[in-house]
């Protein structure tokens, strides 16, 4: 392949990542995701600091604070982790709503649009002995509870455009909130009723509980695939499914205590007899060689965005996620960054592990790393993990450490495509503010500041900066001068 075919076939993938990400479903996954980033870090620290499997840490912690020390950081994860399927359903509402010009032109509230997404996700929601089934609204929910936003409220935006659905009031401004709860009435009902309508027929049909039929078939599905096919297999699905928003390890928790758990205890059977262990595919296998940092190896992920990003802020995610990756916490990444239903992490997300399940298994077949013998937890940090769980092998480590490296210099390209995206979206989004500016009146920078769109959200950072440049009397750090100079005075008059 010459240099102009090279050229025009990675243009034309690049091409159909673009598209890909810019779908509306997929941006407003992305923004509502965004929107959950304080309850990701909160999340991820209280974790962080009950999970660290470090002895004299934990000593540390019992001896300061007493018996029930982790209770603190158990009421942070109850609430956020524990609802972070019911806040992801908000989210992704709002801003398909709020991303929905025709809607809010019409006076649609993102809010009510959220509401009802909430509705329709409860109504889905099993109840067992009086009680909400918690998984519904929690990490195993995502999913699902994404999908009902995408649902519910695309039919109760297609049912707020029929005009003989939507309740008119008129007053003026002060009635405008009201004016829109009532011109949603109608369409909330008949949404809510749908979801209801759906739930009575999933149970009809033998589906009292849609989260547990799809552990059940995902279940069923690993047990009819051959040993030989079952790891690669197990691997790259389960990574797939975090794509999607799905918690793939724990969806796939039964699979792993059927056929991966075993595997270690008859490694400990046989070193008790004076044996060599046999068994590569351990559980610890996969936690401290394959999912560095987490799933899709996202220790290596946040290495590569500070070597290959600019962005503010996509570092500052970066840097919140270090000490929860050190210990295999990567909620923070997949649902922060976010990784869902991002196309340009894609190919390293699903491919990076299956390499380095390829390259750790080769390193233990040629004895150059001992297998698996001990229990190590899954949140123990990287070089630690690798050199208790190989019997105390400094090789366990080094395999990490090169898994580590190669992984960040595999994501890095991937990276810097992913840099150069946002680079060339953020250029767009700000000639379209520039193009409204110049089209609006006198008024025109109060309409363009309120606006709910990507040029809304550029105009009012730009116009913090404008307040930090007149306040402290310099240039924001890390600013393009010359071109937020003119956006500004664009807002300004």
């Amino acid at each position: 392949m010459d240099k102009s075919e090279f050229s025009r076939v990675t243009g034309w993938g690049r091409a159909l990542i673009d598209s890909l990400n810019d779908k509306s479903f997929v941006t407003a996954v992305r923004q509502g995701l965004t929107l959950t980033i304080p309850l990701m870090i909160l999340g991820s620290l209280a974790i962080f600091i009950n999970n660290l499997p470090i002895a004299p840490y934990q000593a540390l912690m019992f001896s300061v604070f007493g018996e029930g020390w982790k209770d603190f950081g158990g009421g942070i994860y109850q609430a956020t982790f524990s609802i972070m399927g019911l806040c992801m359903n908000f989210t992704v509402s709002h801003a398909i709503v709020s991303g929905n010009r025709v809607a809010v032109a019409r006076g649609v509230s993102p809010v009510v649009g959220a509401l009802v997404s909430v509705m329709s996700l409860f109504s889905l929601v099993l109840v067992e002995d009086g009680r909400f089934a918690l998984d519904w609204i929690g990490p195993l929910g995502v999913f699902v509870s994404m999908i009902t936003a995408y649902l519910s409220t695309s039919l109760f935006l297609a049912l707020h455009g029929v005009r003989a659905l939507t309740l008119r009031m008129y007053g003026n401004s002060a009635d405008r909130d009201l004016s829109s709860v009532i011109s949603s009435l109608i369409p909330s009902a008949l949404t809510l009723i749908a979801f209801v309508t759906l739930r009575l027929a999933l149970g009809a049909c033998g589906i009292p509980n849609i989260l547990t039929a799809i552990n059940d078939w995902f279940l069923r599905l690993f047990e009819a695939l051959p040993s030989s096919l079952f790891v690669f297999f197990f691997v790259i699905f389960t990574h797939v499914l975090w794509f999607f928003g799905i918690h793939g390890n724990n969806v796939l928790e039964p699979v792993v205590r059927a056929r991966i758990l075993p595997a270690l205890d008859i490694n400990q059977s046989l070193v008790s007899q004076g044996l060599a262990p046999t068994q590569i595919f351990t559980k610890e296998f996969f936690d401290v060689f394959v999912f560095l940092g987490g799933s899709g190896a996202t220790l290596c992920l946040i290495l590569a965005l500070f070597l290959g990003t600019r962005r503010a802020n996509i570092r500052k995610i970066a840097t919140f996620s270090i000490f929860p990756g050190l210990i295999n916490v990567n909620e923070m990444m997949i649902y922060g960054l976010p990784i869902v239903l991002n196309f340009y992490l894609l190919i390293p997300f699903l491919l990076i592990p299956p390499l380095f399940t390829l390259i750790s298994y080769t390193a233990m077949t040629l004895r150059l790393v001992p297998l698996t013998v001990s229990v190590v937890e899954w949140t123990t940090p990287i070089g630690i993990g690798g050199f208790i769980t190989t019997g105390g092998s400094l090789a366990g480590s080094f395999l990490q450490f090169f898994n580590l490296a190669l992984g960040t210099l595999l994501y890095l390209p991937f990276v810097r495509a992913h840099e150069y995206y946002f680079r060339r979206d953020n250029a767009r989004v700000l000639k379209n503010l520039q193009d409204r500016i110049d089209r609006l009146n006198e008024q025109r920078g109060a309409i363009v500041l309120h606006s709910h769109d990507s040029e809304g959200s550029l105009a009012r950072a730009l116009a913090d900066d404008l307040e930090r440049i007149l306040k402290y009397g310099a240039p924001v750090p890390g600013g393009d001068g010359k071109t937020e100079g003119n956006c500004v005075g664009g807002l300004v008059g």
